[in-house]
């Protein structure tokens, strides 16, 4: 189910001229897509579990970079226009910048709803946390 869920999404963002760079779907619970940092990526999420999805700018190994963009946190926030949840993962070497809301992955009829969500925000990640990785000390 994860793969046609992701290879439909690809489909429909395609279908609808994003400029994202989308990359091979797999059968796993999160789809990556580069956003111009060699440090992180934007990372879309879901969990059938506890029923949420997540947009979110993951950093594998940088603490650094997640300490620039949470000093730059107002300014991020206000161009997206929401609150983010900001998590330094105390004791791990990655740190999560993330988006998230409630959907049933398994209710097939919602996935056009979902496929909007995920390409709104993923779009405005690439272009909001975009310029601030670019912009990184």
């Amino acid at each position: 189910m994860q793969f046609e869920f992701w290879d439909k999404f690809k489909e429909y963002a395609e279908n609808n001229g994003t400029k994202l760079r989308l990359r091979k779907t797999y059968p796993q619970h999160w789809y990556d897509i580069s956003y111009g940092s060699s440090e992180s990526h934007i990372s879309l999420t879901v969990n059938m579990q506890s029923n949420l999805m997540g947009c979110e700018i993951y950093i594998p190994d940088s603490k650094k970079l997640f300490q620039y963009m949470l000093a730059n946190k107002a300014a991020i926030e206000e161009e997206l226009g929401y609150t983010l949840e900001w998590m330094e993962l105390e004791g791990k070497k990655a740190s999560r910048i993330r988006l998230s809301r409630d959907a049933e992955i398994e209710e097939t009829e919602e996935w056009s709803k979902y496929f909007i969500w995920f390409l709104t925000n993923a779009e405005k990640f690439h272009n909001v946390f975009g310029k601030y990785a670019k912009g990184k000390k």
